[in-house]
């Protein structure tokens, strides 16, 4: 909700800077990654495949770190996303 009352890109501002330390996205890491790796399961089940809580638990891990690596401002300003880190 952050991303949206600061004027975050769906609003199309001029420009969008942001700090070093913050992160670029709607939602939190805990929370997204929790819905795409459900998302994920869902998917590999339609697949005929079943994965045991190891794998279900290293599949959320995989998907927090990802999601945590491009929420970062630098993989943001890399895309050109952001015209700046201040």
């Amino acid at each position: 909700a952050g991303n949206y009352a600061m004027c975050g890109k769906a609003y199309d501002p001029r420009f969008l800077f942001a700090w070093p330390t913050a992160k670029f996205a709607v939602m939190s890491g805990d929370a997204a990654a929790n819905t795409l790796a459900e998302i994920k399961l869902k998917q590999l089940e339609r697949e005929g495949k079943k994965l045991d809580e190891k794998a279900k638990k290293e599949l959320l891990e995989s998907v927090k770190s990802t999601y945590n690596h491009q929420t970062d401002p630098r993989y943001a300003a890399a895309r050109l996303w952001l015209d700046a880190i201040i």
